[in-house]
Protein backbone atom coordinates (compact mmCIF):
# COMPACT_ATOMS: atom_id res chain seq x y z
CA UNK A 1 0.00 0.00 0.00
CA UNK A 2 1.20 3.80 -0.17
CA UNK A 3 2.10 5.81 3.00
CA UNK A 4 -1.90 7.39 2.50
CA UNK A 5 -3.57 4.05 2.50
CA UNK A 6 -6.52 2.86 4.72
CA UNK A 7 -5.06 3.14 8.40
CA UNK A 8 -3.98 -0.42 9.19
CA UNK A 9 -3.00 1.26 12.51
CA UNK A 10 -7.15 1.45 13.29
CA UNK A 11 -7.80 -1.82 11.60
CA UNK A 12 -8.06 -4.60 14.07
CA UNK A 13 -7.86 -7.42 11.52
CA UNK A 14 -4.56 -5.97 10.53
CA UNK A 15 -1.91 -7.37 12.74
CA UNK A 16 0.93 -7.57 10.24
CA UNK A 17 1.94 -7.39 6.61
CA UNK A 18 4.74 -9.99 4.76
CA UNK A 19 6.16 -10.01 8.93
CA UNK A 20 7.70 -13.91 9.26
CA UNK A 21 6.13 -16.05 11.12
CA UNK A 22 7.66 -16.39 14.68
CA UNK A 23 10.38 -18.91 15.74
CA UNK A 24 12.83 -19.75 18.25
CA UNK A 25 15.79 -17.65 18.67
CA UNK A 26 19.37 -18.07 17.19
CA UNK A 27 22.45 -16.19 16.06
CA UNK A 28 23.79 -18.16 12.81
CA UNK A 29 26.90 -18.05 12.09
CA UNK A 30 29.00 -19.61 8.76
CA UNK A 31 30.84 -22.48 10.53
CA UNK A 32 30.96 -24.56 13.80
CA UNK A 33 34.63 -23.15 14.43
CA UNK A 34 33.11 -18.94 13.83
CA UNK A 35 30.07 -20.26 16.04
CA UNK A 36 32.67 -21.36 18.80
CA UNK A 37 34.66 -18.58 18.70
CA UNK A 38 32.03 -16.55 19.62
CA UNK A 39 32.93 -17.94 22.98
CA UNK A 40 31.14 -14.94 24.70
CA UNK A 41 27.84 -15.45 23.32
CA UNK A 42 28.21 -19.45 23.11
CA UNK A 43 28.42 -19.03 27.05
CA UNK A 44 26.41 -16.45 27.82
CA UNK A 45 23.80 -15.53 24.97
CA UNK A 46 22.78 -12.31 25.76
CA UNK A 47 26.02 -10.54 25.20
CA UNK A 48 26.52 -8.82 21.29
CA UNK A 49 27.33 -11.42 19.15
CA UNK A 50 30.16 -11.72 16.48
CA UNK A 51 29.03 -13.36 13.70
CA UNK A 52 29.65 -12.46 10.07
CA UNK A 53 25.76 -13.41 9.02
CA UNK A 54 24.49 -10.37 11.61
CA UNK A 55 24.80 -6.93 11.49
CA UNK A 56 23.90 -4.69 14.30
CA UNK A 57 21.43 -1.52 13.26
CA UNK A 58 21.74 -0.29 16.51
CA UNK A 59 23.37 3.36 16.66
CA UNK A 60 22.50 6.91 15.07
CA UNK A 61 19.56 7.01 12.76
CA UNK A 62 17.99 10.30 11.51
CA UNK A 63 14.61 11.22 13.10
CA UNK A 64 11.29 13.12 12.12
CA UNK A 65 9.01 14.24 15.15
CA UNK A 66 5.60 15.03 13.63
CA UNK A 67 2.59 16.04 16.31
CA UNK A 68 -0.44 13.68 14.38
CA UNK A 69 -0.11 10.90 11.61
CA UNK A 70 -1.68 13.69 9.08
CA UNK A 71 1.21 16.26 9.65
CA UNK A 72 3.75 13.08 9.04
CA UNK A 73 6.06 12.85 6.07
CA UNK A 74 4.63 10.82 3.37
CA UNK A 75 7.77 10.85 1.16
CA UNK A 76 10.65 10.15 3.53
CA UNK A 77 11.25 6.63 2.46
CA UNK A 78 12.35 7.43 -1.39
CA UNK A 79 15.95 6.59 -1.95
CA UNK A 80 16.47 10.27 -3.03
CA UNK A 81 14.87 11.77 -0.27
CA UNK A 82 17.32 14.44 1.94
CA UNK A 83 17.26 13.81 5.29
CA UNK A 84 20.21 15.90 6.40
CA UNK A 85 18.02 18.72 8.17
CA UNK A 86 16.51 16.67 10.46
CA UNK A 87 17.40 14.89 13.64
CA UNK A 88 19.76 12.78 14.90
CA UNK A 89 18.57 9.75 17.56
CA UNK A 90 20.04 6.79 19.02
CA UNK A 91 17.98 2.90 18.61
CA UNK A 92 16.86 1.83 20.33
CA UNK A 93 15.42 4.33 22.53
CA UNK A 94 11.90 5.93 23.58
CA UNK A 95 11.46 9.02 21.75
CA UNK A 96 10.03 10.44 24.93
CA UNK A 97 13.52 10.17 26.58
CA UNK A 98 15.04 11.96 23.82
CA UNK A 99 13.06 15.17 24.41
CA UNK A 100 9.99 14.58 21.55
CA UNK A 101 6.27 14.05 22.85
CA UNK A 102 5.48 13.29 26.62
CA UNK A 103 5.59 10.27 28.60
CA UNK A 104 2.66 8.95 30.26
CA UNK A 105 1.98 7.30 33.13
CA UNK A 106 -1.50 5.40 33.89
CA UNK A 107 -2.90 2.44 34.47
CA UNK A 108 -6.54 1.51 33.63
CA UNK A 109 -7.72 4.02 31.79
CA UNK A 110 -6.26 4.73 27.69
CA UNK A 111 -4.85 7.46 27.35
CA UNK A 112 -6.76 8.10 24.55
CA UNK A 113 -10.81 7.77 23.21
CA UNK A 114 -12.12 4.38 24.48
CA UNK A 115 -13.75 3.85 20.89
CA UNK A 116 -12.20 0.56 19.73
CA UNK A 117 -10.59 -0.03 16.78
CA UNK A 118 -10.27 3.85 16.45
CA UNK A 119 -7.79 5.53 18.26
CA UNK A 120 -9.34 9.23 18.86
CA UNK A 121 -8.36 12.94 20.74
CA UNK A 122 -6.35 11.98 23.28
CA UNK A 123 -6.77 12.60 27.16
CA UNK A 124 -4.69 15.57 28.21
CA UNK A 125 -2.21 17.56 26.49
CA UNK A 126 -0.60 14.56 24.23
CA UNK A 127 -0.74 15.07 20.75
CA UNK A 128 -3.25 13.73 18.38
CA UNK A 129 -1.42 10.12 18.01
CA UNK A 130 2.41 11.02 17.23
CA UNK A 131 4.81 9.54 14.55
CA UNK A 132 8.19 9.59 14.49
CA UNK A 133 9.79 8.67 11.24
CA UNK A 134 13.25 6.66 11.13
CA UNK A 135 15.96 6.60 8.38
CA UNK A 136 19.62 5.00 8.55
CA UNK A 137 21.87 3.64 5.73
CA UNK A 138 23.63 0.30 5.88
CA UNK A 139 26.11 -1.45 4.04
CA UNK A 140 25.68 -5.45 2.99
CA UNK A 141 29.22 -7.20 2.52
CA UNK A 142 29.32 -9.19 -0.86
CA UNK A 143 29.60 -12.43 0.74
CA UNK A 144 25.69 -12.31 1.66
CA UNK A 145 24.97 -12.21 -2.17
CA UNK A 146 22.89 -15.22 -3.35
CA UNK A 147 21.49 -15.81 0.56
CA UNK A 148 18.58 -14.68 2.78
CA UNK A 149 18.69 -11.47 3.95
CA UNK A 150 16.24 -10.93 7.53
CA UNK A 151 15.58 -7.46 9.49
CA UNK A 152 14.60 -8.01 12.84
CA UNK A 153 13.15 -5.80 15.05
CA UNK A 154 13.48 -7.05 18.88
CA UNK A 155 10.38 -4.02 19.94
CA UNK A 156 8.68 -0.85 18.58
CA UNK A 157 5.83 1.10 20.35
CA UNK A 158 3.13 0.28 19.11
CA UNK A 159 3.07 0.19 14.69
CA UNK A 160 4.91 0.60 12.14
CA UNK A 161 5.76 0.16 8.26
CA UNK A 162 9.28 0.00 7.17
CA UNK A 163 10.94 0.38 3.53
CA UNK A 164 13.56 -0.60 2.30
CA UNK A 165 15.49 1.42 -0.92
CA UNK A 166 12.23 3.03 -1.56
CA UNK A 167 10.45 -0.37 -2.11
CA UNK A 168 7.44 -1.16 0.83
CA UNK A 169 8.71 -4.50 2.60
CA UNK A 170 6.04 -4.44 5.07
CA UNK A 171 3.52 -3.37 8.56
CA UNK A 172 3.56 -4.75 12.13
CA UNK A 173 2.21 -4.14 15.28
CA UNK A 174 2.31 -6.10 18.75
CA UNK A 175 4.92 -3.65 20.57
CA UNK A 176 7.04 -6.25 22.62
CA UNK A 177 6.89 -9.07 20.07
CA UNK A 178 9.83 -9.49 17.20
CA UNK A 179 9.23 -8.29 14.16
CA UNK A 180 10.87 -9.82 11.33
CA UNK A 181 10.66 -9.11 7.47
CA UNK A 182 12.22 -10.90 4.49
CA UNK A 183 14.05 -8.01 2.79
CA UNK A 184 16.34 -10.26 0.23
CA UNK A 185 14.99 -8.98 -2.78
CA UNK A 186 14.94 -5.64 -1.94
CA UNK A 187 18.81 -5.07 -0.35
CA UNK A 188 21.59 -4.65 -2.42
CA UNK A 189 25.38 -5.18 -2.08
CA UNK A 190 26.82 -2.07 -1.04
CA UNK A 191 24.72 0.61 0.73
CA UNK A 192 21.60 0.60 1.32
CA UNK A 193 19.19 2.82 3.20
CA UNK A 194 15.72 1.67 5.70
CA UNK A 195 12.71 3.83 6.63
CA UNK A 196 10.28 3.22 9.45
CA UNK A 197 7.86 5.04 10.51
CA UNK A 198 6.11 4.69 13.66
CA UNK A 199 2.81 5.42 15.36
CA UNK A 200 2.43 6.05 18.65
CA UNK A 201 -1.33 4.44 18.63
CA UNK A 202 -2.97 1.55 17.46
CA UNK A 203 -6.08 -0.66 17.85
CA UNK A 204 -2.84 -3.13 19.36
CA UNK A 205 -2.95 -0.58 22.46
CA UNK A 206 -6.51 -1.04 23.64
CA UNK A 207 -4.61 -4.88 24.49
CA UNK A 208 -1.43 -3.34 25.57
CA UNK A 209 -3.15 -0.79 28.54
CA UNK A 210 -1.39 -1.54 31.33
CA UNK A 211 0.05 -0.30 34.46
CA UNK A 212 2.98 1.96 33.44
CA UNK A 213 4.69 4.38 31.64
CA UNK A 214 3.63 4.37 27.79
CA UNK A 215 6.17 5.61 25.48
CA UNK A 216 6.62 5.11 21.75
CA UNK A 217 9.72 4.32 19.07
CA UNK A 218 11.96 1.32 18.44
CA UNK A 219 12.91 0.46 21.84
CA UNK A 220 14.63 -2.78 21.46
CA UNK A 221 17.32 -3.95 19.04
CA UNK A 222 17.70 -3.94 15.17
CA UNK A 223 19.68 -6.37 13.02
CA UNK A 224 20.16 -7.64 9.89
CA UNK A 225 20.51 -11.83 9.60
CA UNK A 226 22.09 -13.84 6.76
CA UNK A 227 21.34 -17.54 6.10
CA UNK A 228 21.33 -19.97 3.68
CA UNK A 229 18.25 -19.59 0.64
CA UNK A 230 17.57 -22.79 2.52
CA UNK A 231 17.71 -23.24 5.41
CA UNK A 232 16.40 -24.02 9.10
CA UNK A 233 13.84 -22.03 10.02
CA UNK A 234 12.88 -22.88 13.21
CA UNK A 235 13.78 -25.54 16.21
CA UNK A 236 11.84 -26.83 18.99
CA UNK A 237 12.71 -28.88 21.97
CA UNK A 238 11.15 -30.73 24.61
CA UNK A 239 12.03 -33.07 27.14
CA UNK A 240 10.28 -36.08 29.17
CA UNK A 241 11.49 -38.41 32.12
CA UNK A 242 11.18 -41.82 33.83
CA UNK A 243 9.45 -41.28 36.50
CA UNK A 244 12.62 -41.55 39.08
CA UNK A 245 14.32 -39.05 35.94
CA UNK A 246 17.24 -41.28 35.78
CA UNK A 247 16.42 -41.10 32.07
CA UNK A 248 15.59 -38.17 29.61
CA UNK A 249 14.47 -37.98 26.00
CA UNK A 250 15.53 -34.69 24.54
CA UNK A 251 13.67 -34.06 21.22
CA UNK A 252 14.58 -31.17 18.87
CA UNK A 253 12.34 -30.50 16.31
CA UNK A 254 13.98 -29.20 13.14
CA UNK A 255 11.51 -26.93 10.52
CA UNK A 256 13.21 -26.18 6.83
CA UNK A 257 12.61 -22.98 5.14
CA UNK A 258 12.72 -23.56 1.29
CA UNK A 259 10.20 -20.67 0.36
CA UNK A 260 11.75 -20.59 -2.90
CA UNK A 261 11.50 -24.33 -3.92
CA UNK A 262 14.74 -24.76 -5.27
CA UNK A 263 16.10 -27.41 -3.28
CA UNK A 264 14.79 -30.53 -2.16
CA UNK A 265 16.72 -31.62 0.87
CA UNK A 266 19.08 -30.26 3.11
CA UNK A 267 21.21 -32.38 5.66
CA UNK A 268 21.53 -31.33 9.21
CA UNK A 269 23.84 -32.95 12.27
CA UNK A 270 22.55 -31.83 15.82
CA UNK A 271 24.56 -32.08 18.78
CA UNK A 272 23.60 -32.48 22.28
CA UNK A 273 26.38 -31.26 24.58
CA UNK A 274 25.94 -31.35 28.79
CA UNK A 275 26.80 -28.69 30.75
CA UNK A 276 30.06 -28.97 31.90
CA UNK A 277 30.87 -29.40 27.74
CA UNK A 278 31.11 -33.31 27.33
CA UNK A 279 29.25 -34.17 24.43
CA UNK A 280 26.22 -36.34 24.81
CA UNK A 281 25.15 -37.24 21.46
CA UNK A 282 25.62 -36.27 17.36
CA UNK A 283 22.38 -37.05 14.86
CA UNK A 284 22.86 -36.55 11.18
CA UNK A 285 19.36 -36.06 9.69
CA UNK A 286 17.99 -34.42 6.13
CA UNK A 287 15.13 -32.61 5.80
CA UNK A 288 12.87 -32.47 2.41
CA UNK A 289 10.44 -29.75 1.70
CA UNK A 290 9.17 -26.17 2.57
CA UNK A 291 7.86 -25.98 6.10
CA UNK A 292 8.47 -29.75 6.89
CA UNK A 293 10.13 -30.66 10.63
CA UNK A 294 11.73 -33.52 11.22
CA UNK A 295 12.78 -35.08 14.77
CA UNK A 296 16.69 -35.51 16.27
CA UNK A 297 15.95 -37.75 19.75
CA UNK A 298 18.50 -37.97 21.83
CA UNK A 299 18.74 -40.28 25.58
CA UNK A 300 20.39 -38.66 28.21
CA UNK A 301 21.09 -41.23 31.09
CA UNK A 302 21.02 -39.15 34.87
CA UNK A 303 20.49 -36.23 33.12
CA UNK A 304 21.11 -32.78 35.61
CA UNK A 305 18.23 -31.02 35.86
CA UNK A 306 17.07 -27.55 35.66
CA UNK A 307 15.57 -25.60 38.25
CA UNK A 308 15.91 -22.07 39.84
CA UNK A 309 18.08 -23.41 42.47
CA UNK A 310 20.30 -25.53 40.17
CA UNK A 311 19.94 -23.92 36.31
CA UNK A 312 21.99 -26.81 34.51
CA UNK A 313 21.65 -25.96 30.59
CA UNK A 314 22.73 -28.13 27.89
CA UNK A 315 23.58 -27.21 24.51
CA UNK A 316 22.05 -27.77 21.47
CA UNK A 317 24.30 -27.10 18.27
CA UNK A 318 22.77 -27.55 15.37
CA UNK A 319 24.76 -27.28 11.80
CA UNK A 320 23.89 -27.16 8.18
CA UNK A 321 25.53 -28.28 5.03
CA UNK A 322 25.66 -27.88 1.45
CA UNK A 323 25.33 -30.43 -0.94
CA UNK A 324 29.08 -30.82 -0.73
CA UNK A 325 28.62 -31.48 2.56
CA UNK A 326 30.56 -28.38 3.36
CA UNK A 327 29.30 -25.88 6.27
CA UNK A 328 27.18 -23.09 5.65
CA UNK A 329 25.26 -22.46 8.64
CA UNK A 330 25.52 -23.41 12.48
CA UNK A 331 23.85 -22.25 15.83
CA UNK A 332 23.22 -23.09 19.55
CA UNK A 333 20.53 -22.70 21.90
CA UNK A 334 20.74 -23.94 26.34
CA UNK A 335 18.17 -25.77 27.65
CA UNK A 336 17.26 -26.64 30.67
CA UNK A 337 16.14 -30.18 31.24
CA UNK A 338 13.32 -29.69 33.54
CA UNK A 339 9.45 -31.02 34.13
CA UNK A 340 6.83 -29.21 35.31
CA UNK A 341 3.84 -30.27 36.21
CA UNK A 342 0.41 -28.57 38.22
CA UNK A 343 -1.59 -31.19 40.66
CA UNK A 344 -4.28 -29.10 41.85
CA UNK A 345 -3.34 -26.35 43.45
CA UNK A 346 0.29 -27.21 43.57
CA UNK A 347 2.73 -26.82 41.13
CA UNK A 348 5.83 -29.48 40.90
CA UNK A 349 9.45 -28.68 39.21
CA UNK A 350 10.94 -32.18 38.74
CA UNK A 351 8.87 -33.71 41.17
CA UNK A 352 9.56 -31.32 43.63
CA UNK A 353 7.05 -29.13 44.96
CA UNK A 354 8.25 -25.62 44.43
CA UNK A 355 7.17 -22.51 46.52
CA UNK A 356 7.03 -19.17 44.34
CA UNK A 357 8.88 -16.60 45.64
CA UNK A 358 8.01 -13.56 42.90
CA UNK A 359 7.88 -10.07 41.55
CA UNK A 360 6.19 -8.52 39.18
CA UNK A 361 9.40 -6.21 36.87
CA UNK A 362 8.35 -4.10 33.85
CA UNK A 363 10.78 -2.75 31.26
CA UNK A 364 11.69 0.40 32.94
CA UNK A 365 14.68 2.22 33.35
CA UNK A 366 15.16 6.51 35.31
CA UNK A 367 17.41 6.89 32.25
CA UNK A 368 16.43 5.28 28.99
CA UNK A 369 12.67 4.76 29.60
CA UNK A 370 11.64 1.48 28.46
CA UNK A 371 15.07 1.06 26.16
CA UNK A 372 16.56 -0.77 28.96
CA UNK A 373 20.00 -1.93 28.46
CA UNK A 374 21.33 -5.03 28.73
CA UNK A 375 23.82 -4.13 32.26
CA UNK A 376 20.14 -2.79 33.76
CA UNK A 377 18.60 -6.47 32.65
CA UNK A 378 21.56 -8.06 34.12
CA UNK A 379 21.29 -5.96 37.22
CA UNK A 380 17.85 -6.41 37.70
CA UNK A 381 18.23 -10.30 37.51
CA UNK A 382 21.26 -10.87 39.98
CA UNK A 383 19.20 -8.25 42.29
CA UNK A 384 16.42 -10.62 42.33
CA UNK A 385 18.74 -13.48 43.21
CA UNK A 386 20.42 -11.84 45.78
CA UNK A 387 16.97 -11.33 47.75
CA UNK A 388 16.30 -15.34 47.56
CA UNK A 389 13.35 -14.12 44.73
CA UNK A 390 12.95 -17.30 42.18
CA UNK A 391 9.95 -15.72 40.19
CA UNK A 392 9.80 -13.01 37.60
CA UNK A 393 6.40 -12.29 36.33
CA UNK A 394 6.89 -10.06 33.15
CA UNK A 395 3.61 -8.23 33.62
CA UNK A 396 1.72 -9.12 30.48
CA UNK A 397 3.88 -9.22 28.00
CA UNK A 398 7.68 -10.66 26.21
CA UNK A 399 10.86 -9.06 27.29
CA UNK A 400 13.41 -9.06 25.22
CA UNK A 401 15.13 -12.44 24.35
CA UNK A 402 18.46 -11.90 26.11
CA UNK A 403 16.69 -11.46 29.58
CA UNK A 404 15.12 -15.07 28.74
CA UNK A 405 18.66 -16.27 28.40
CA UNK A 406 19.63 -14.38 31.86
CA UNK A 407 16.26 -16.09 33.43
CA UNK A 408 18.00 -19.49 32.11
CA UNK A 409 21.69 -19.49 33.42
CA UNK A 410 20.68 -17.65 36.68
CA UNK A 411 17.72 -19.72 37.31
CA UNK A 412 14.65 -17.86 37.50
CA UNK A 413 10.80 -19.07 36.96
CA UNK A 414 9.35 -16.98 34.15
CA UNK A 415 5.32 -16.13 34.83
CA UNK A 416 3.55 -13.83 32.52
Amino acid sequence: PSITADKYWENQHMFGENRETGHATYVPYPSVAAMKADAAYYATPWVEPQSDLRISLNGTWKFKFSESTSSRPTSFYLENFNSSSWDDIPVPSNWEMQGYGTPIYCNEQNPFQNNPPKIGNPRGDYGSNPVGSYIREFEIPRSWDGKRIFVNFGGIYSAAFIWVNGEYVGYTQGANNDHEFDITDMARTGTNRIAVQVIRWSDGSYLECQDMFRMSGIFRDVELLNTPSTAIRDHYITASFTPDFSKAEVNVALTLDDRDRTIRCKQMTVRLVAPDGTPVGEKTCTLTGHDRTENVRFTVENPELWSAETPALYTVEVIQHDNRGKEEMAFSTKYGLREVKIDGPLLYVNGKRVFFKGANRHDTSPLHGRAVTTEEMLTDVLMMKRNNVNTIRTSHYPNAARMYAMFDHYGLYAVD
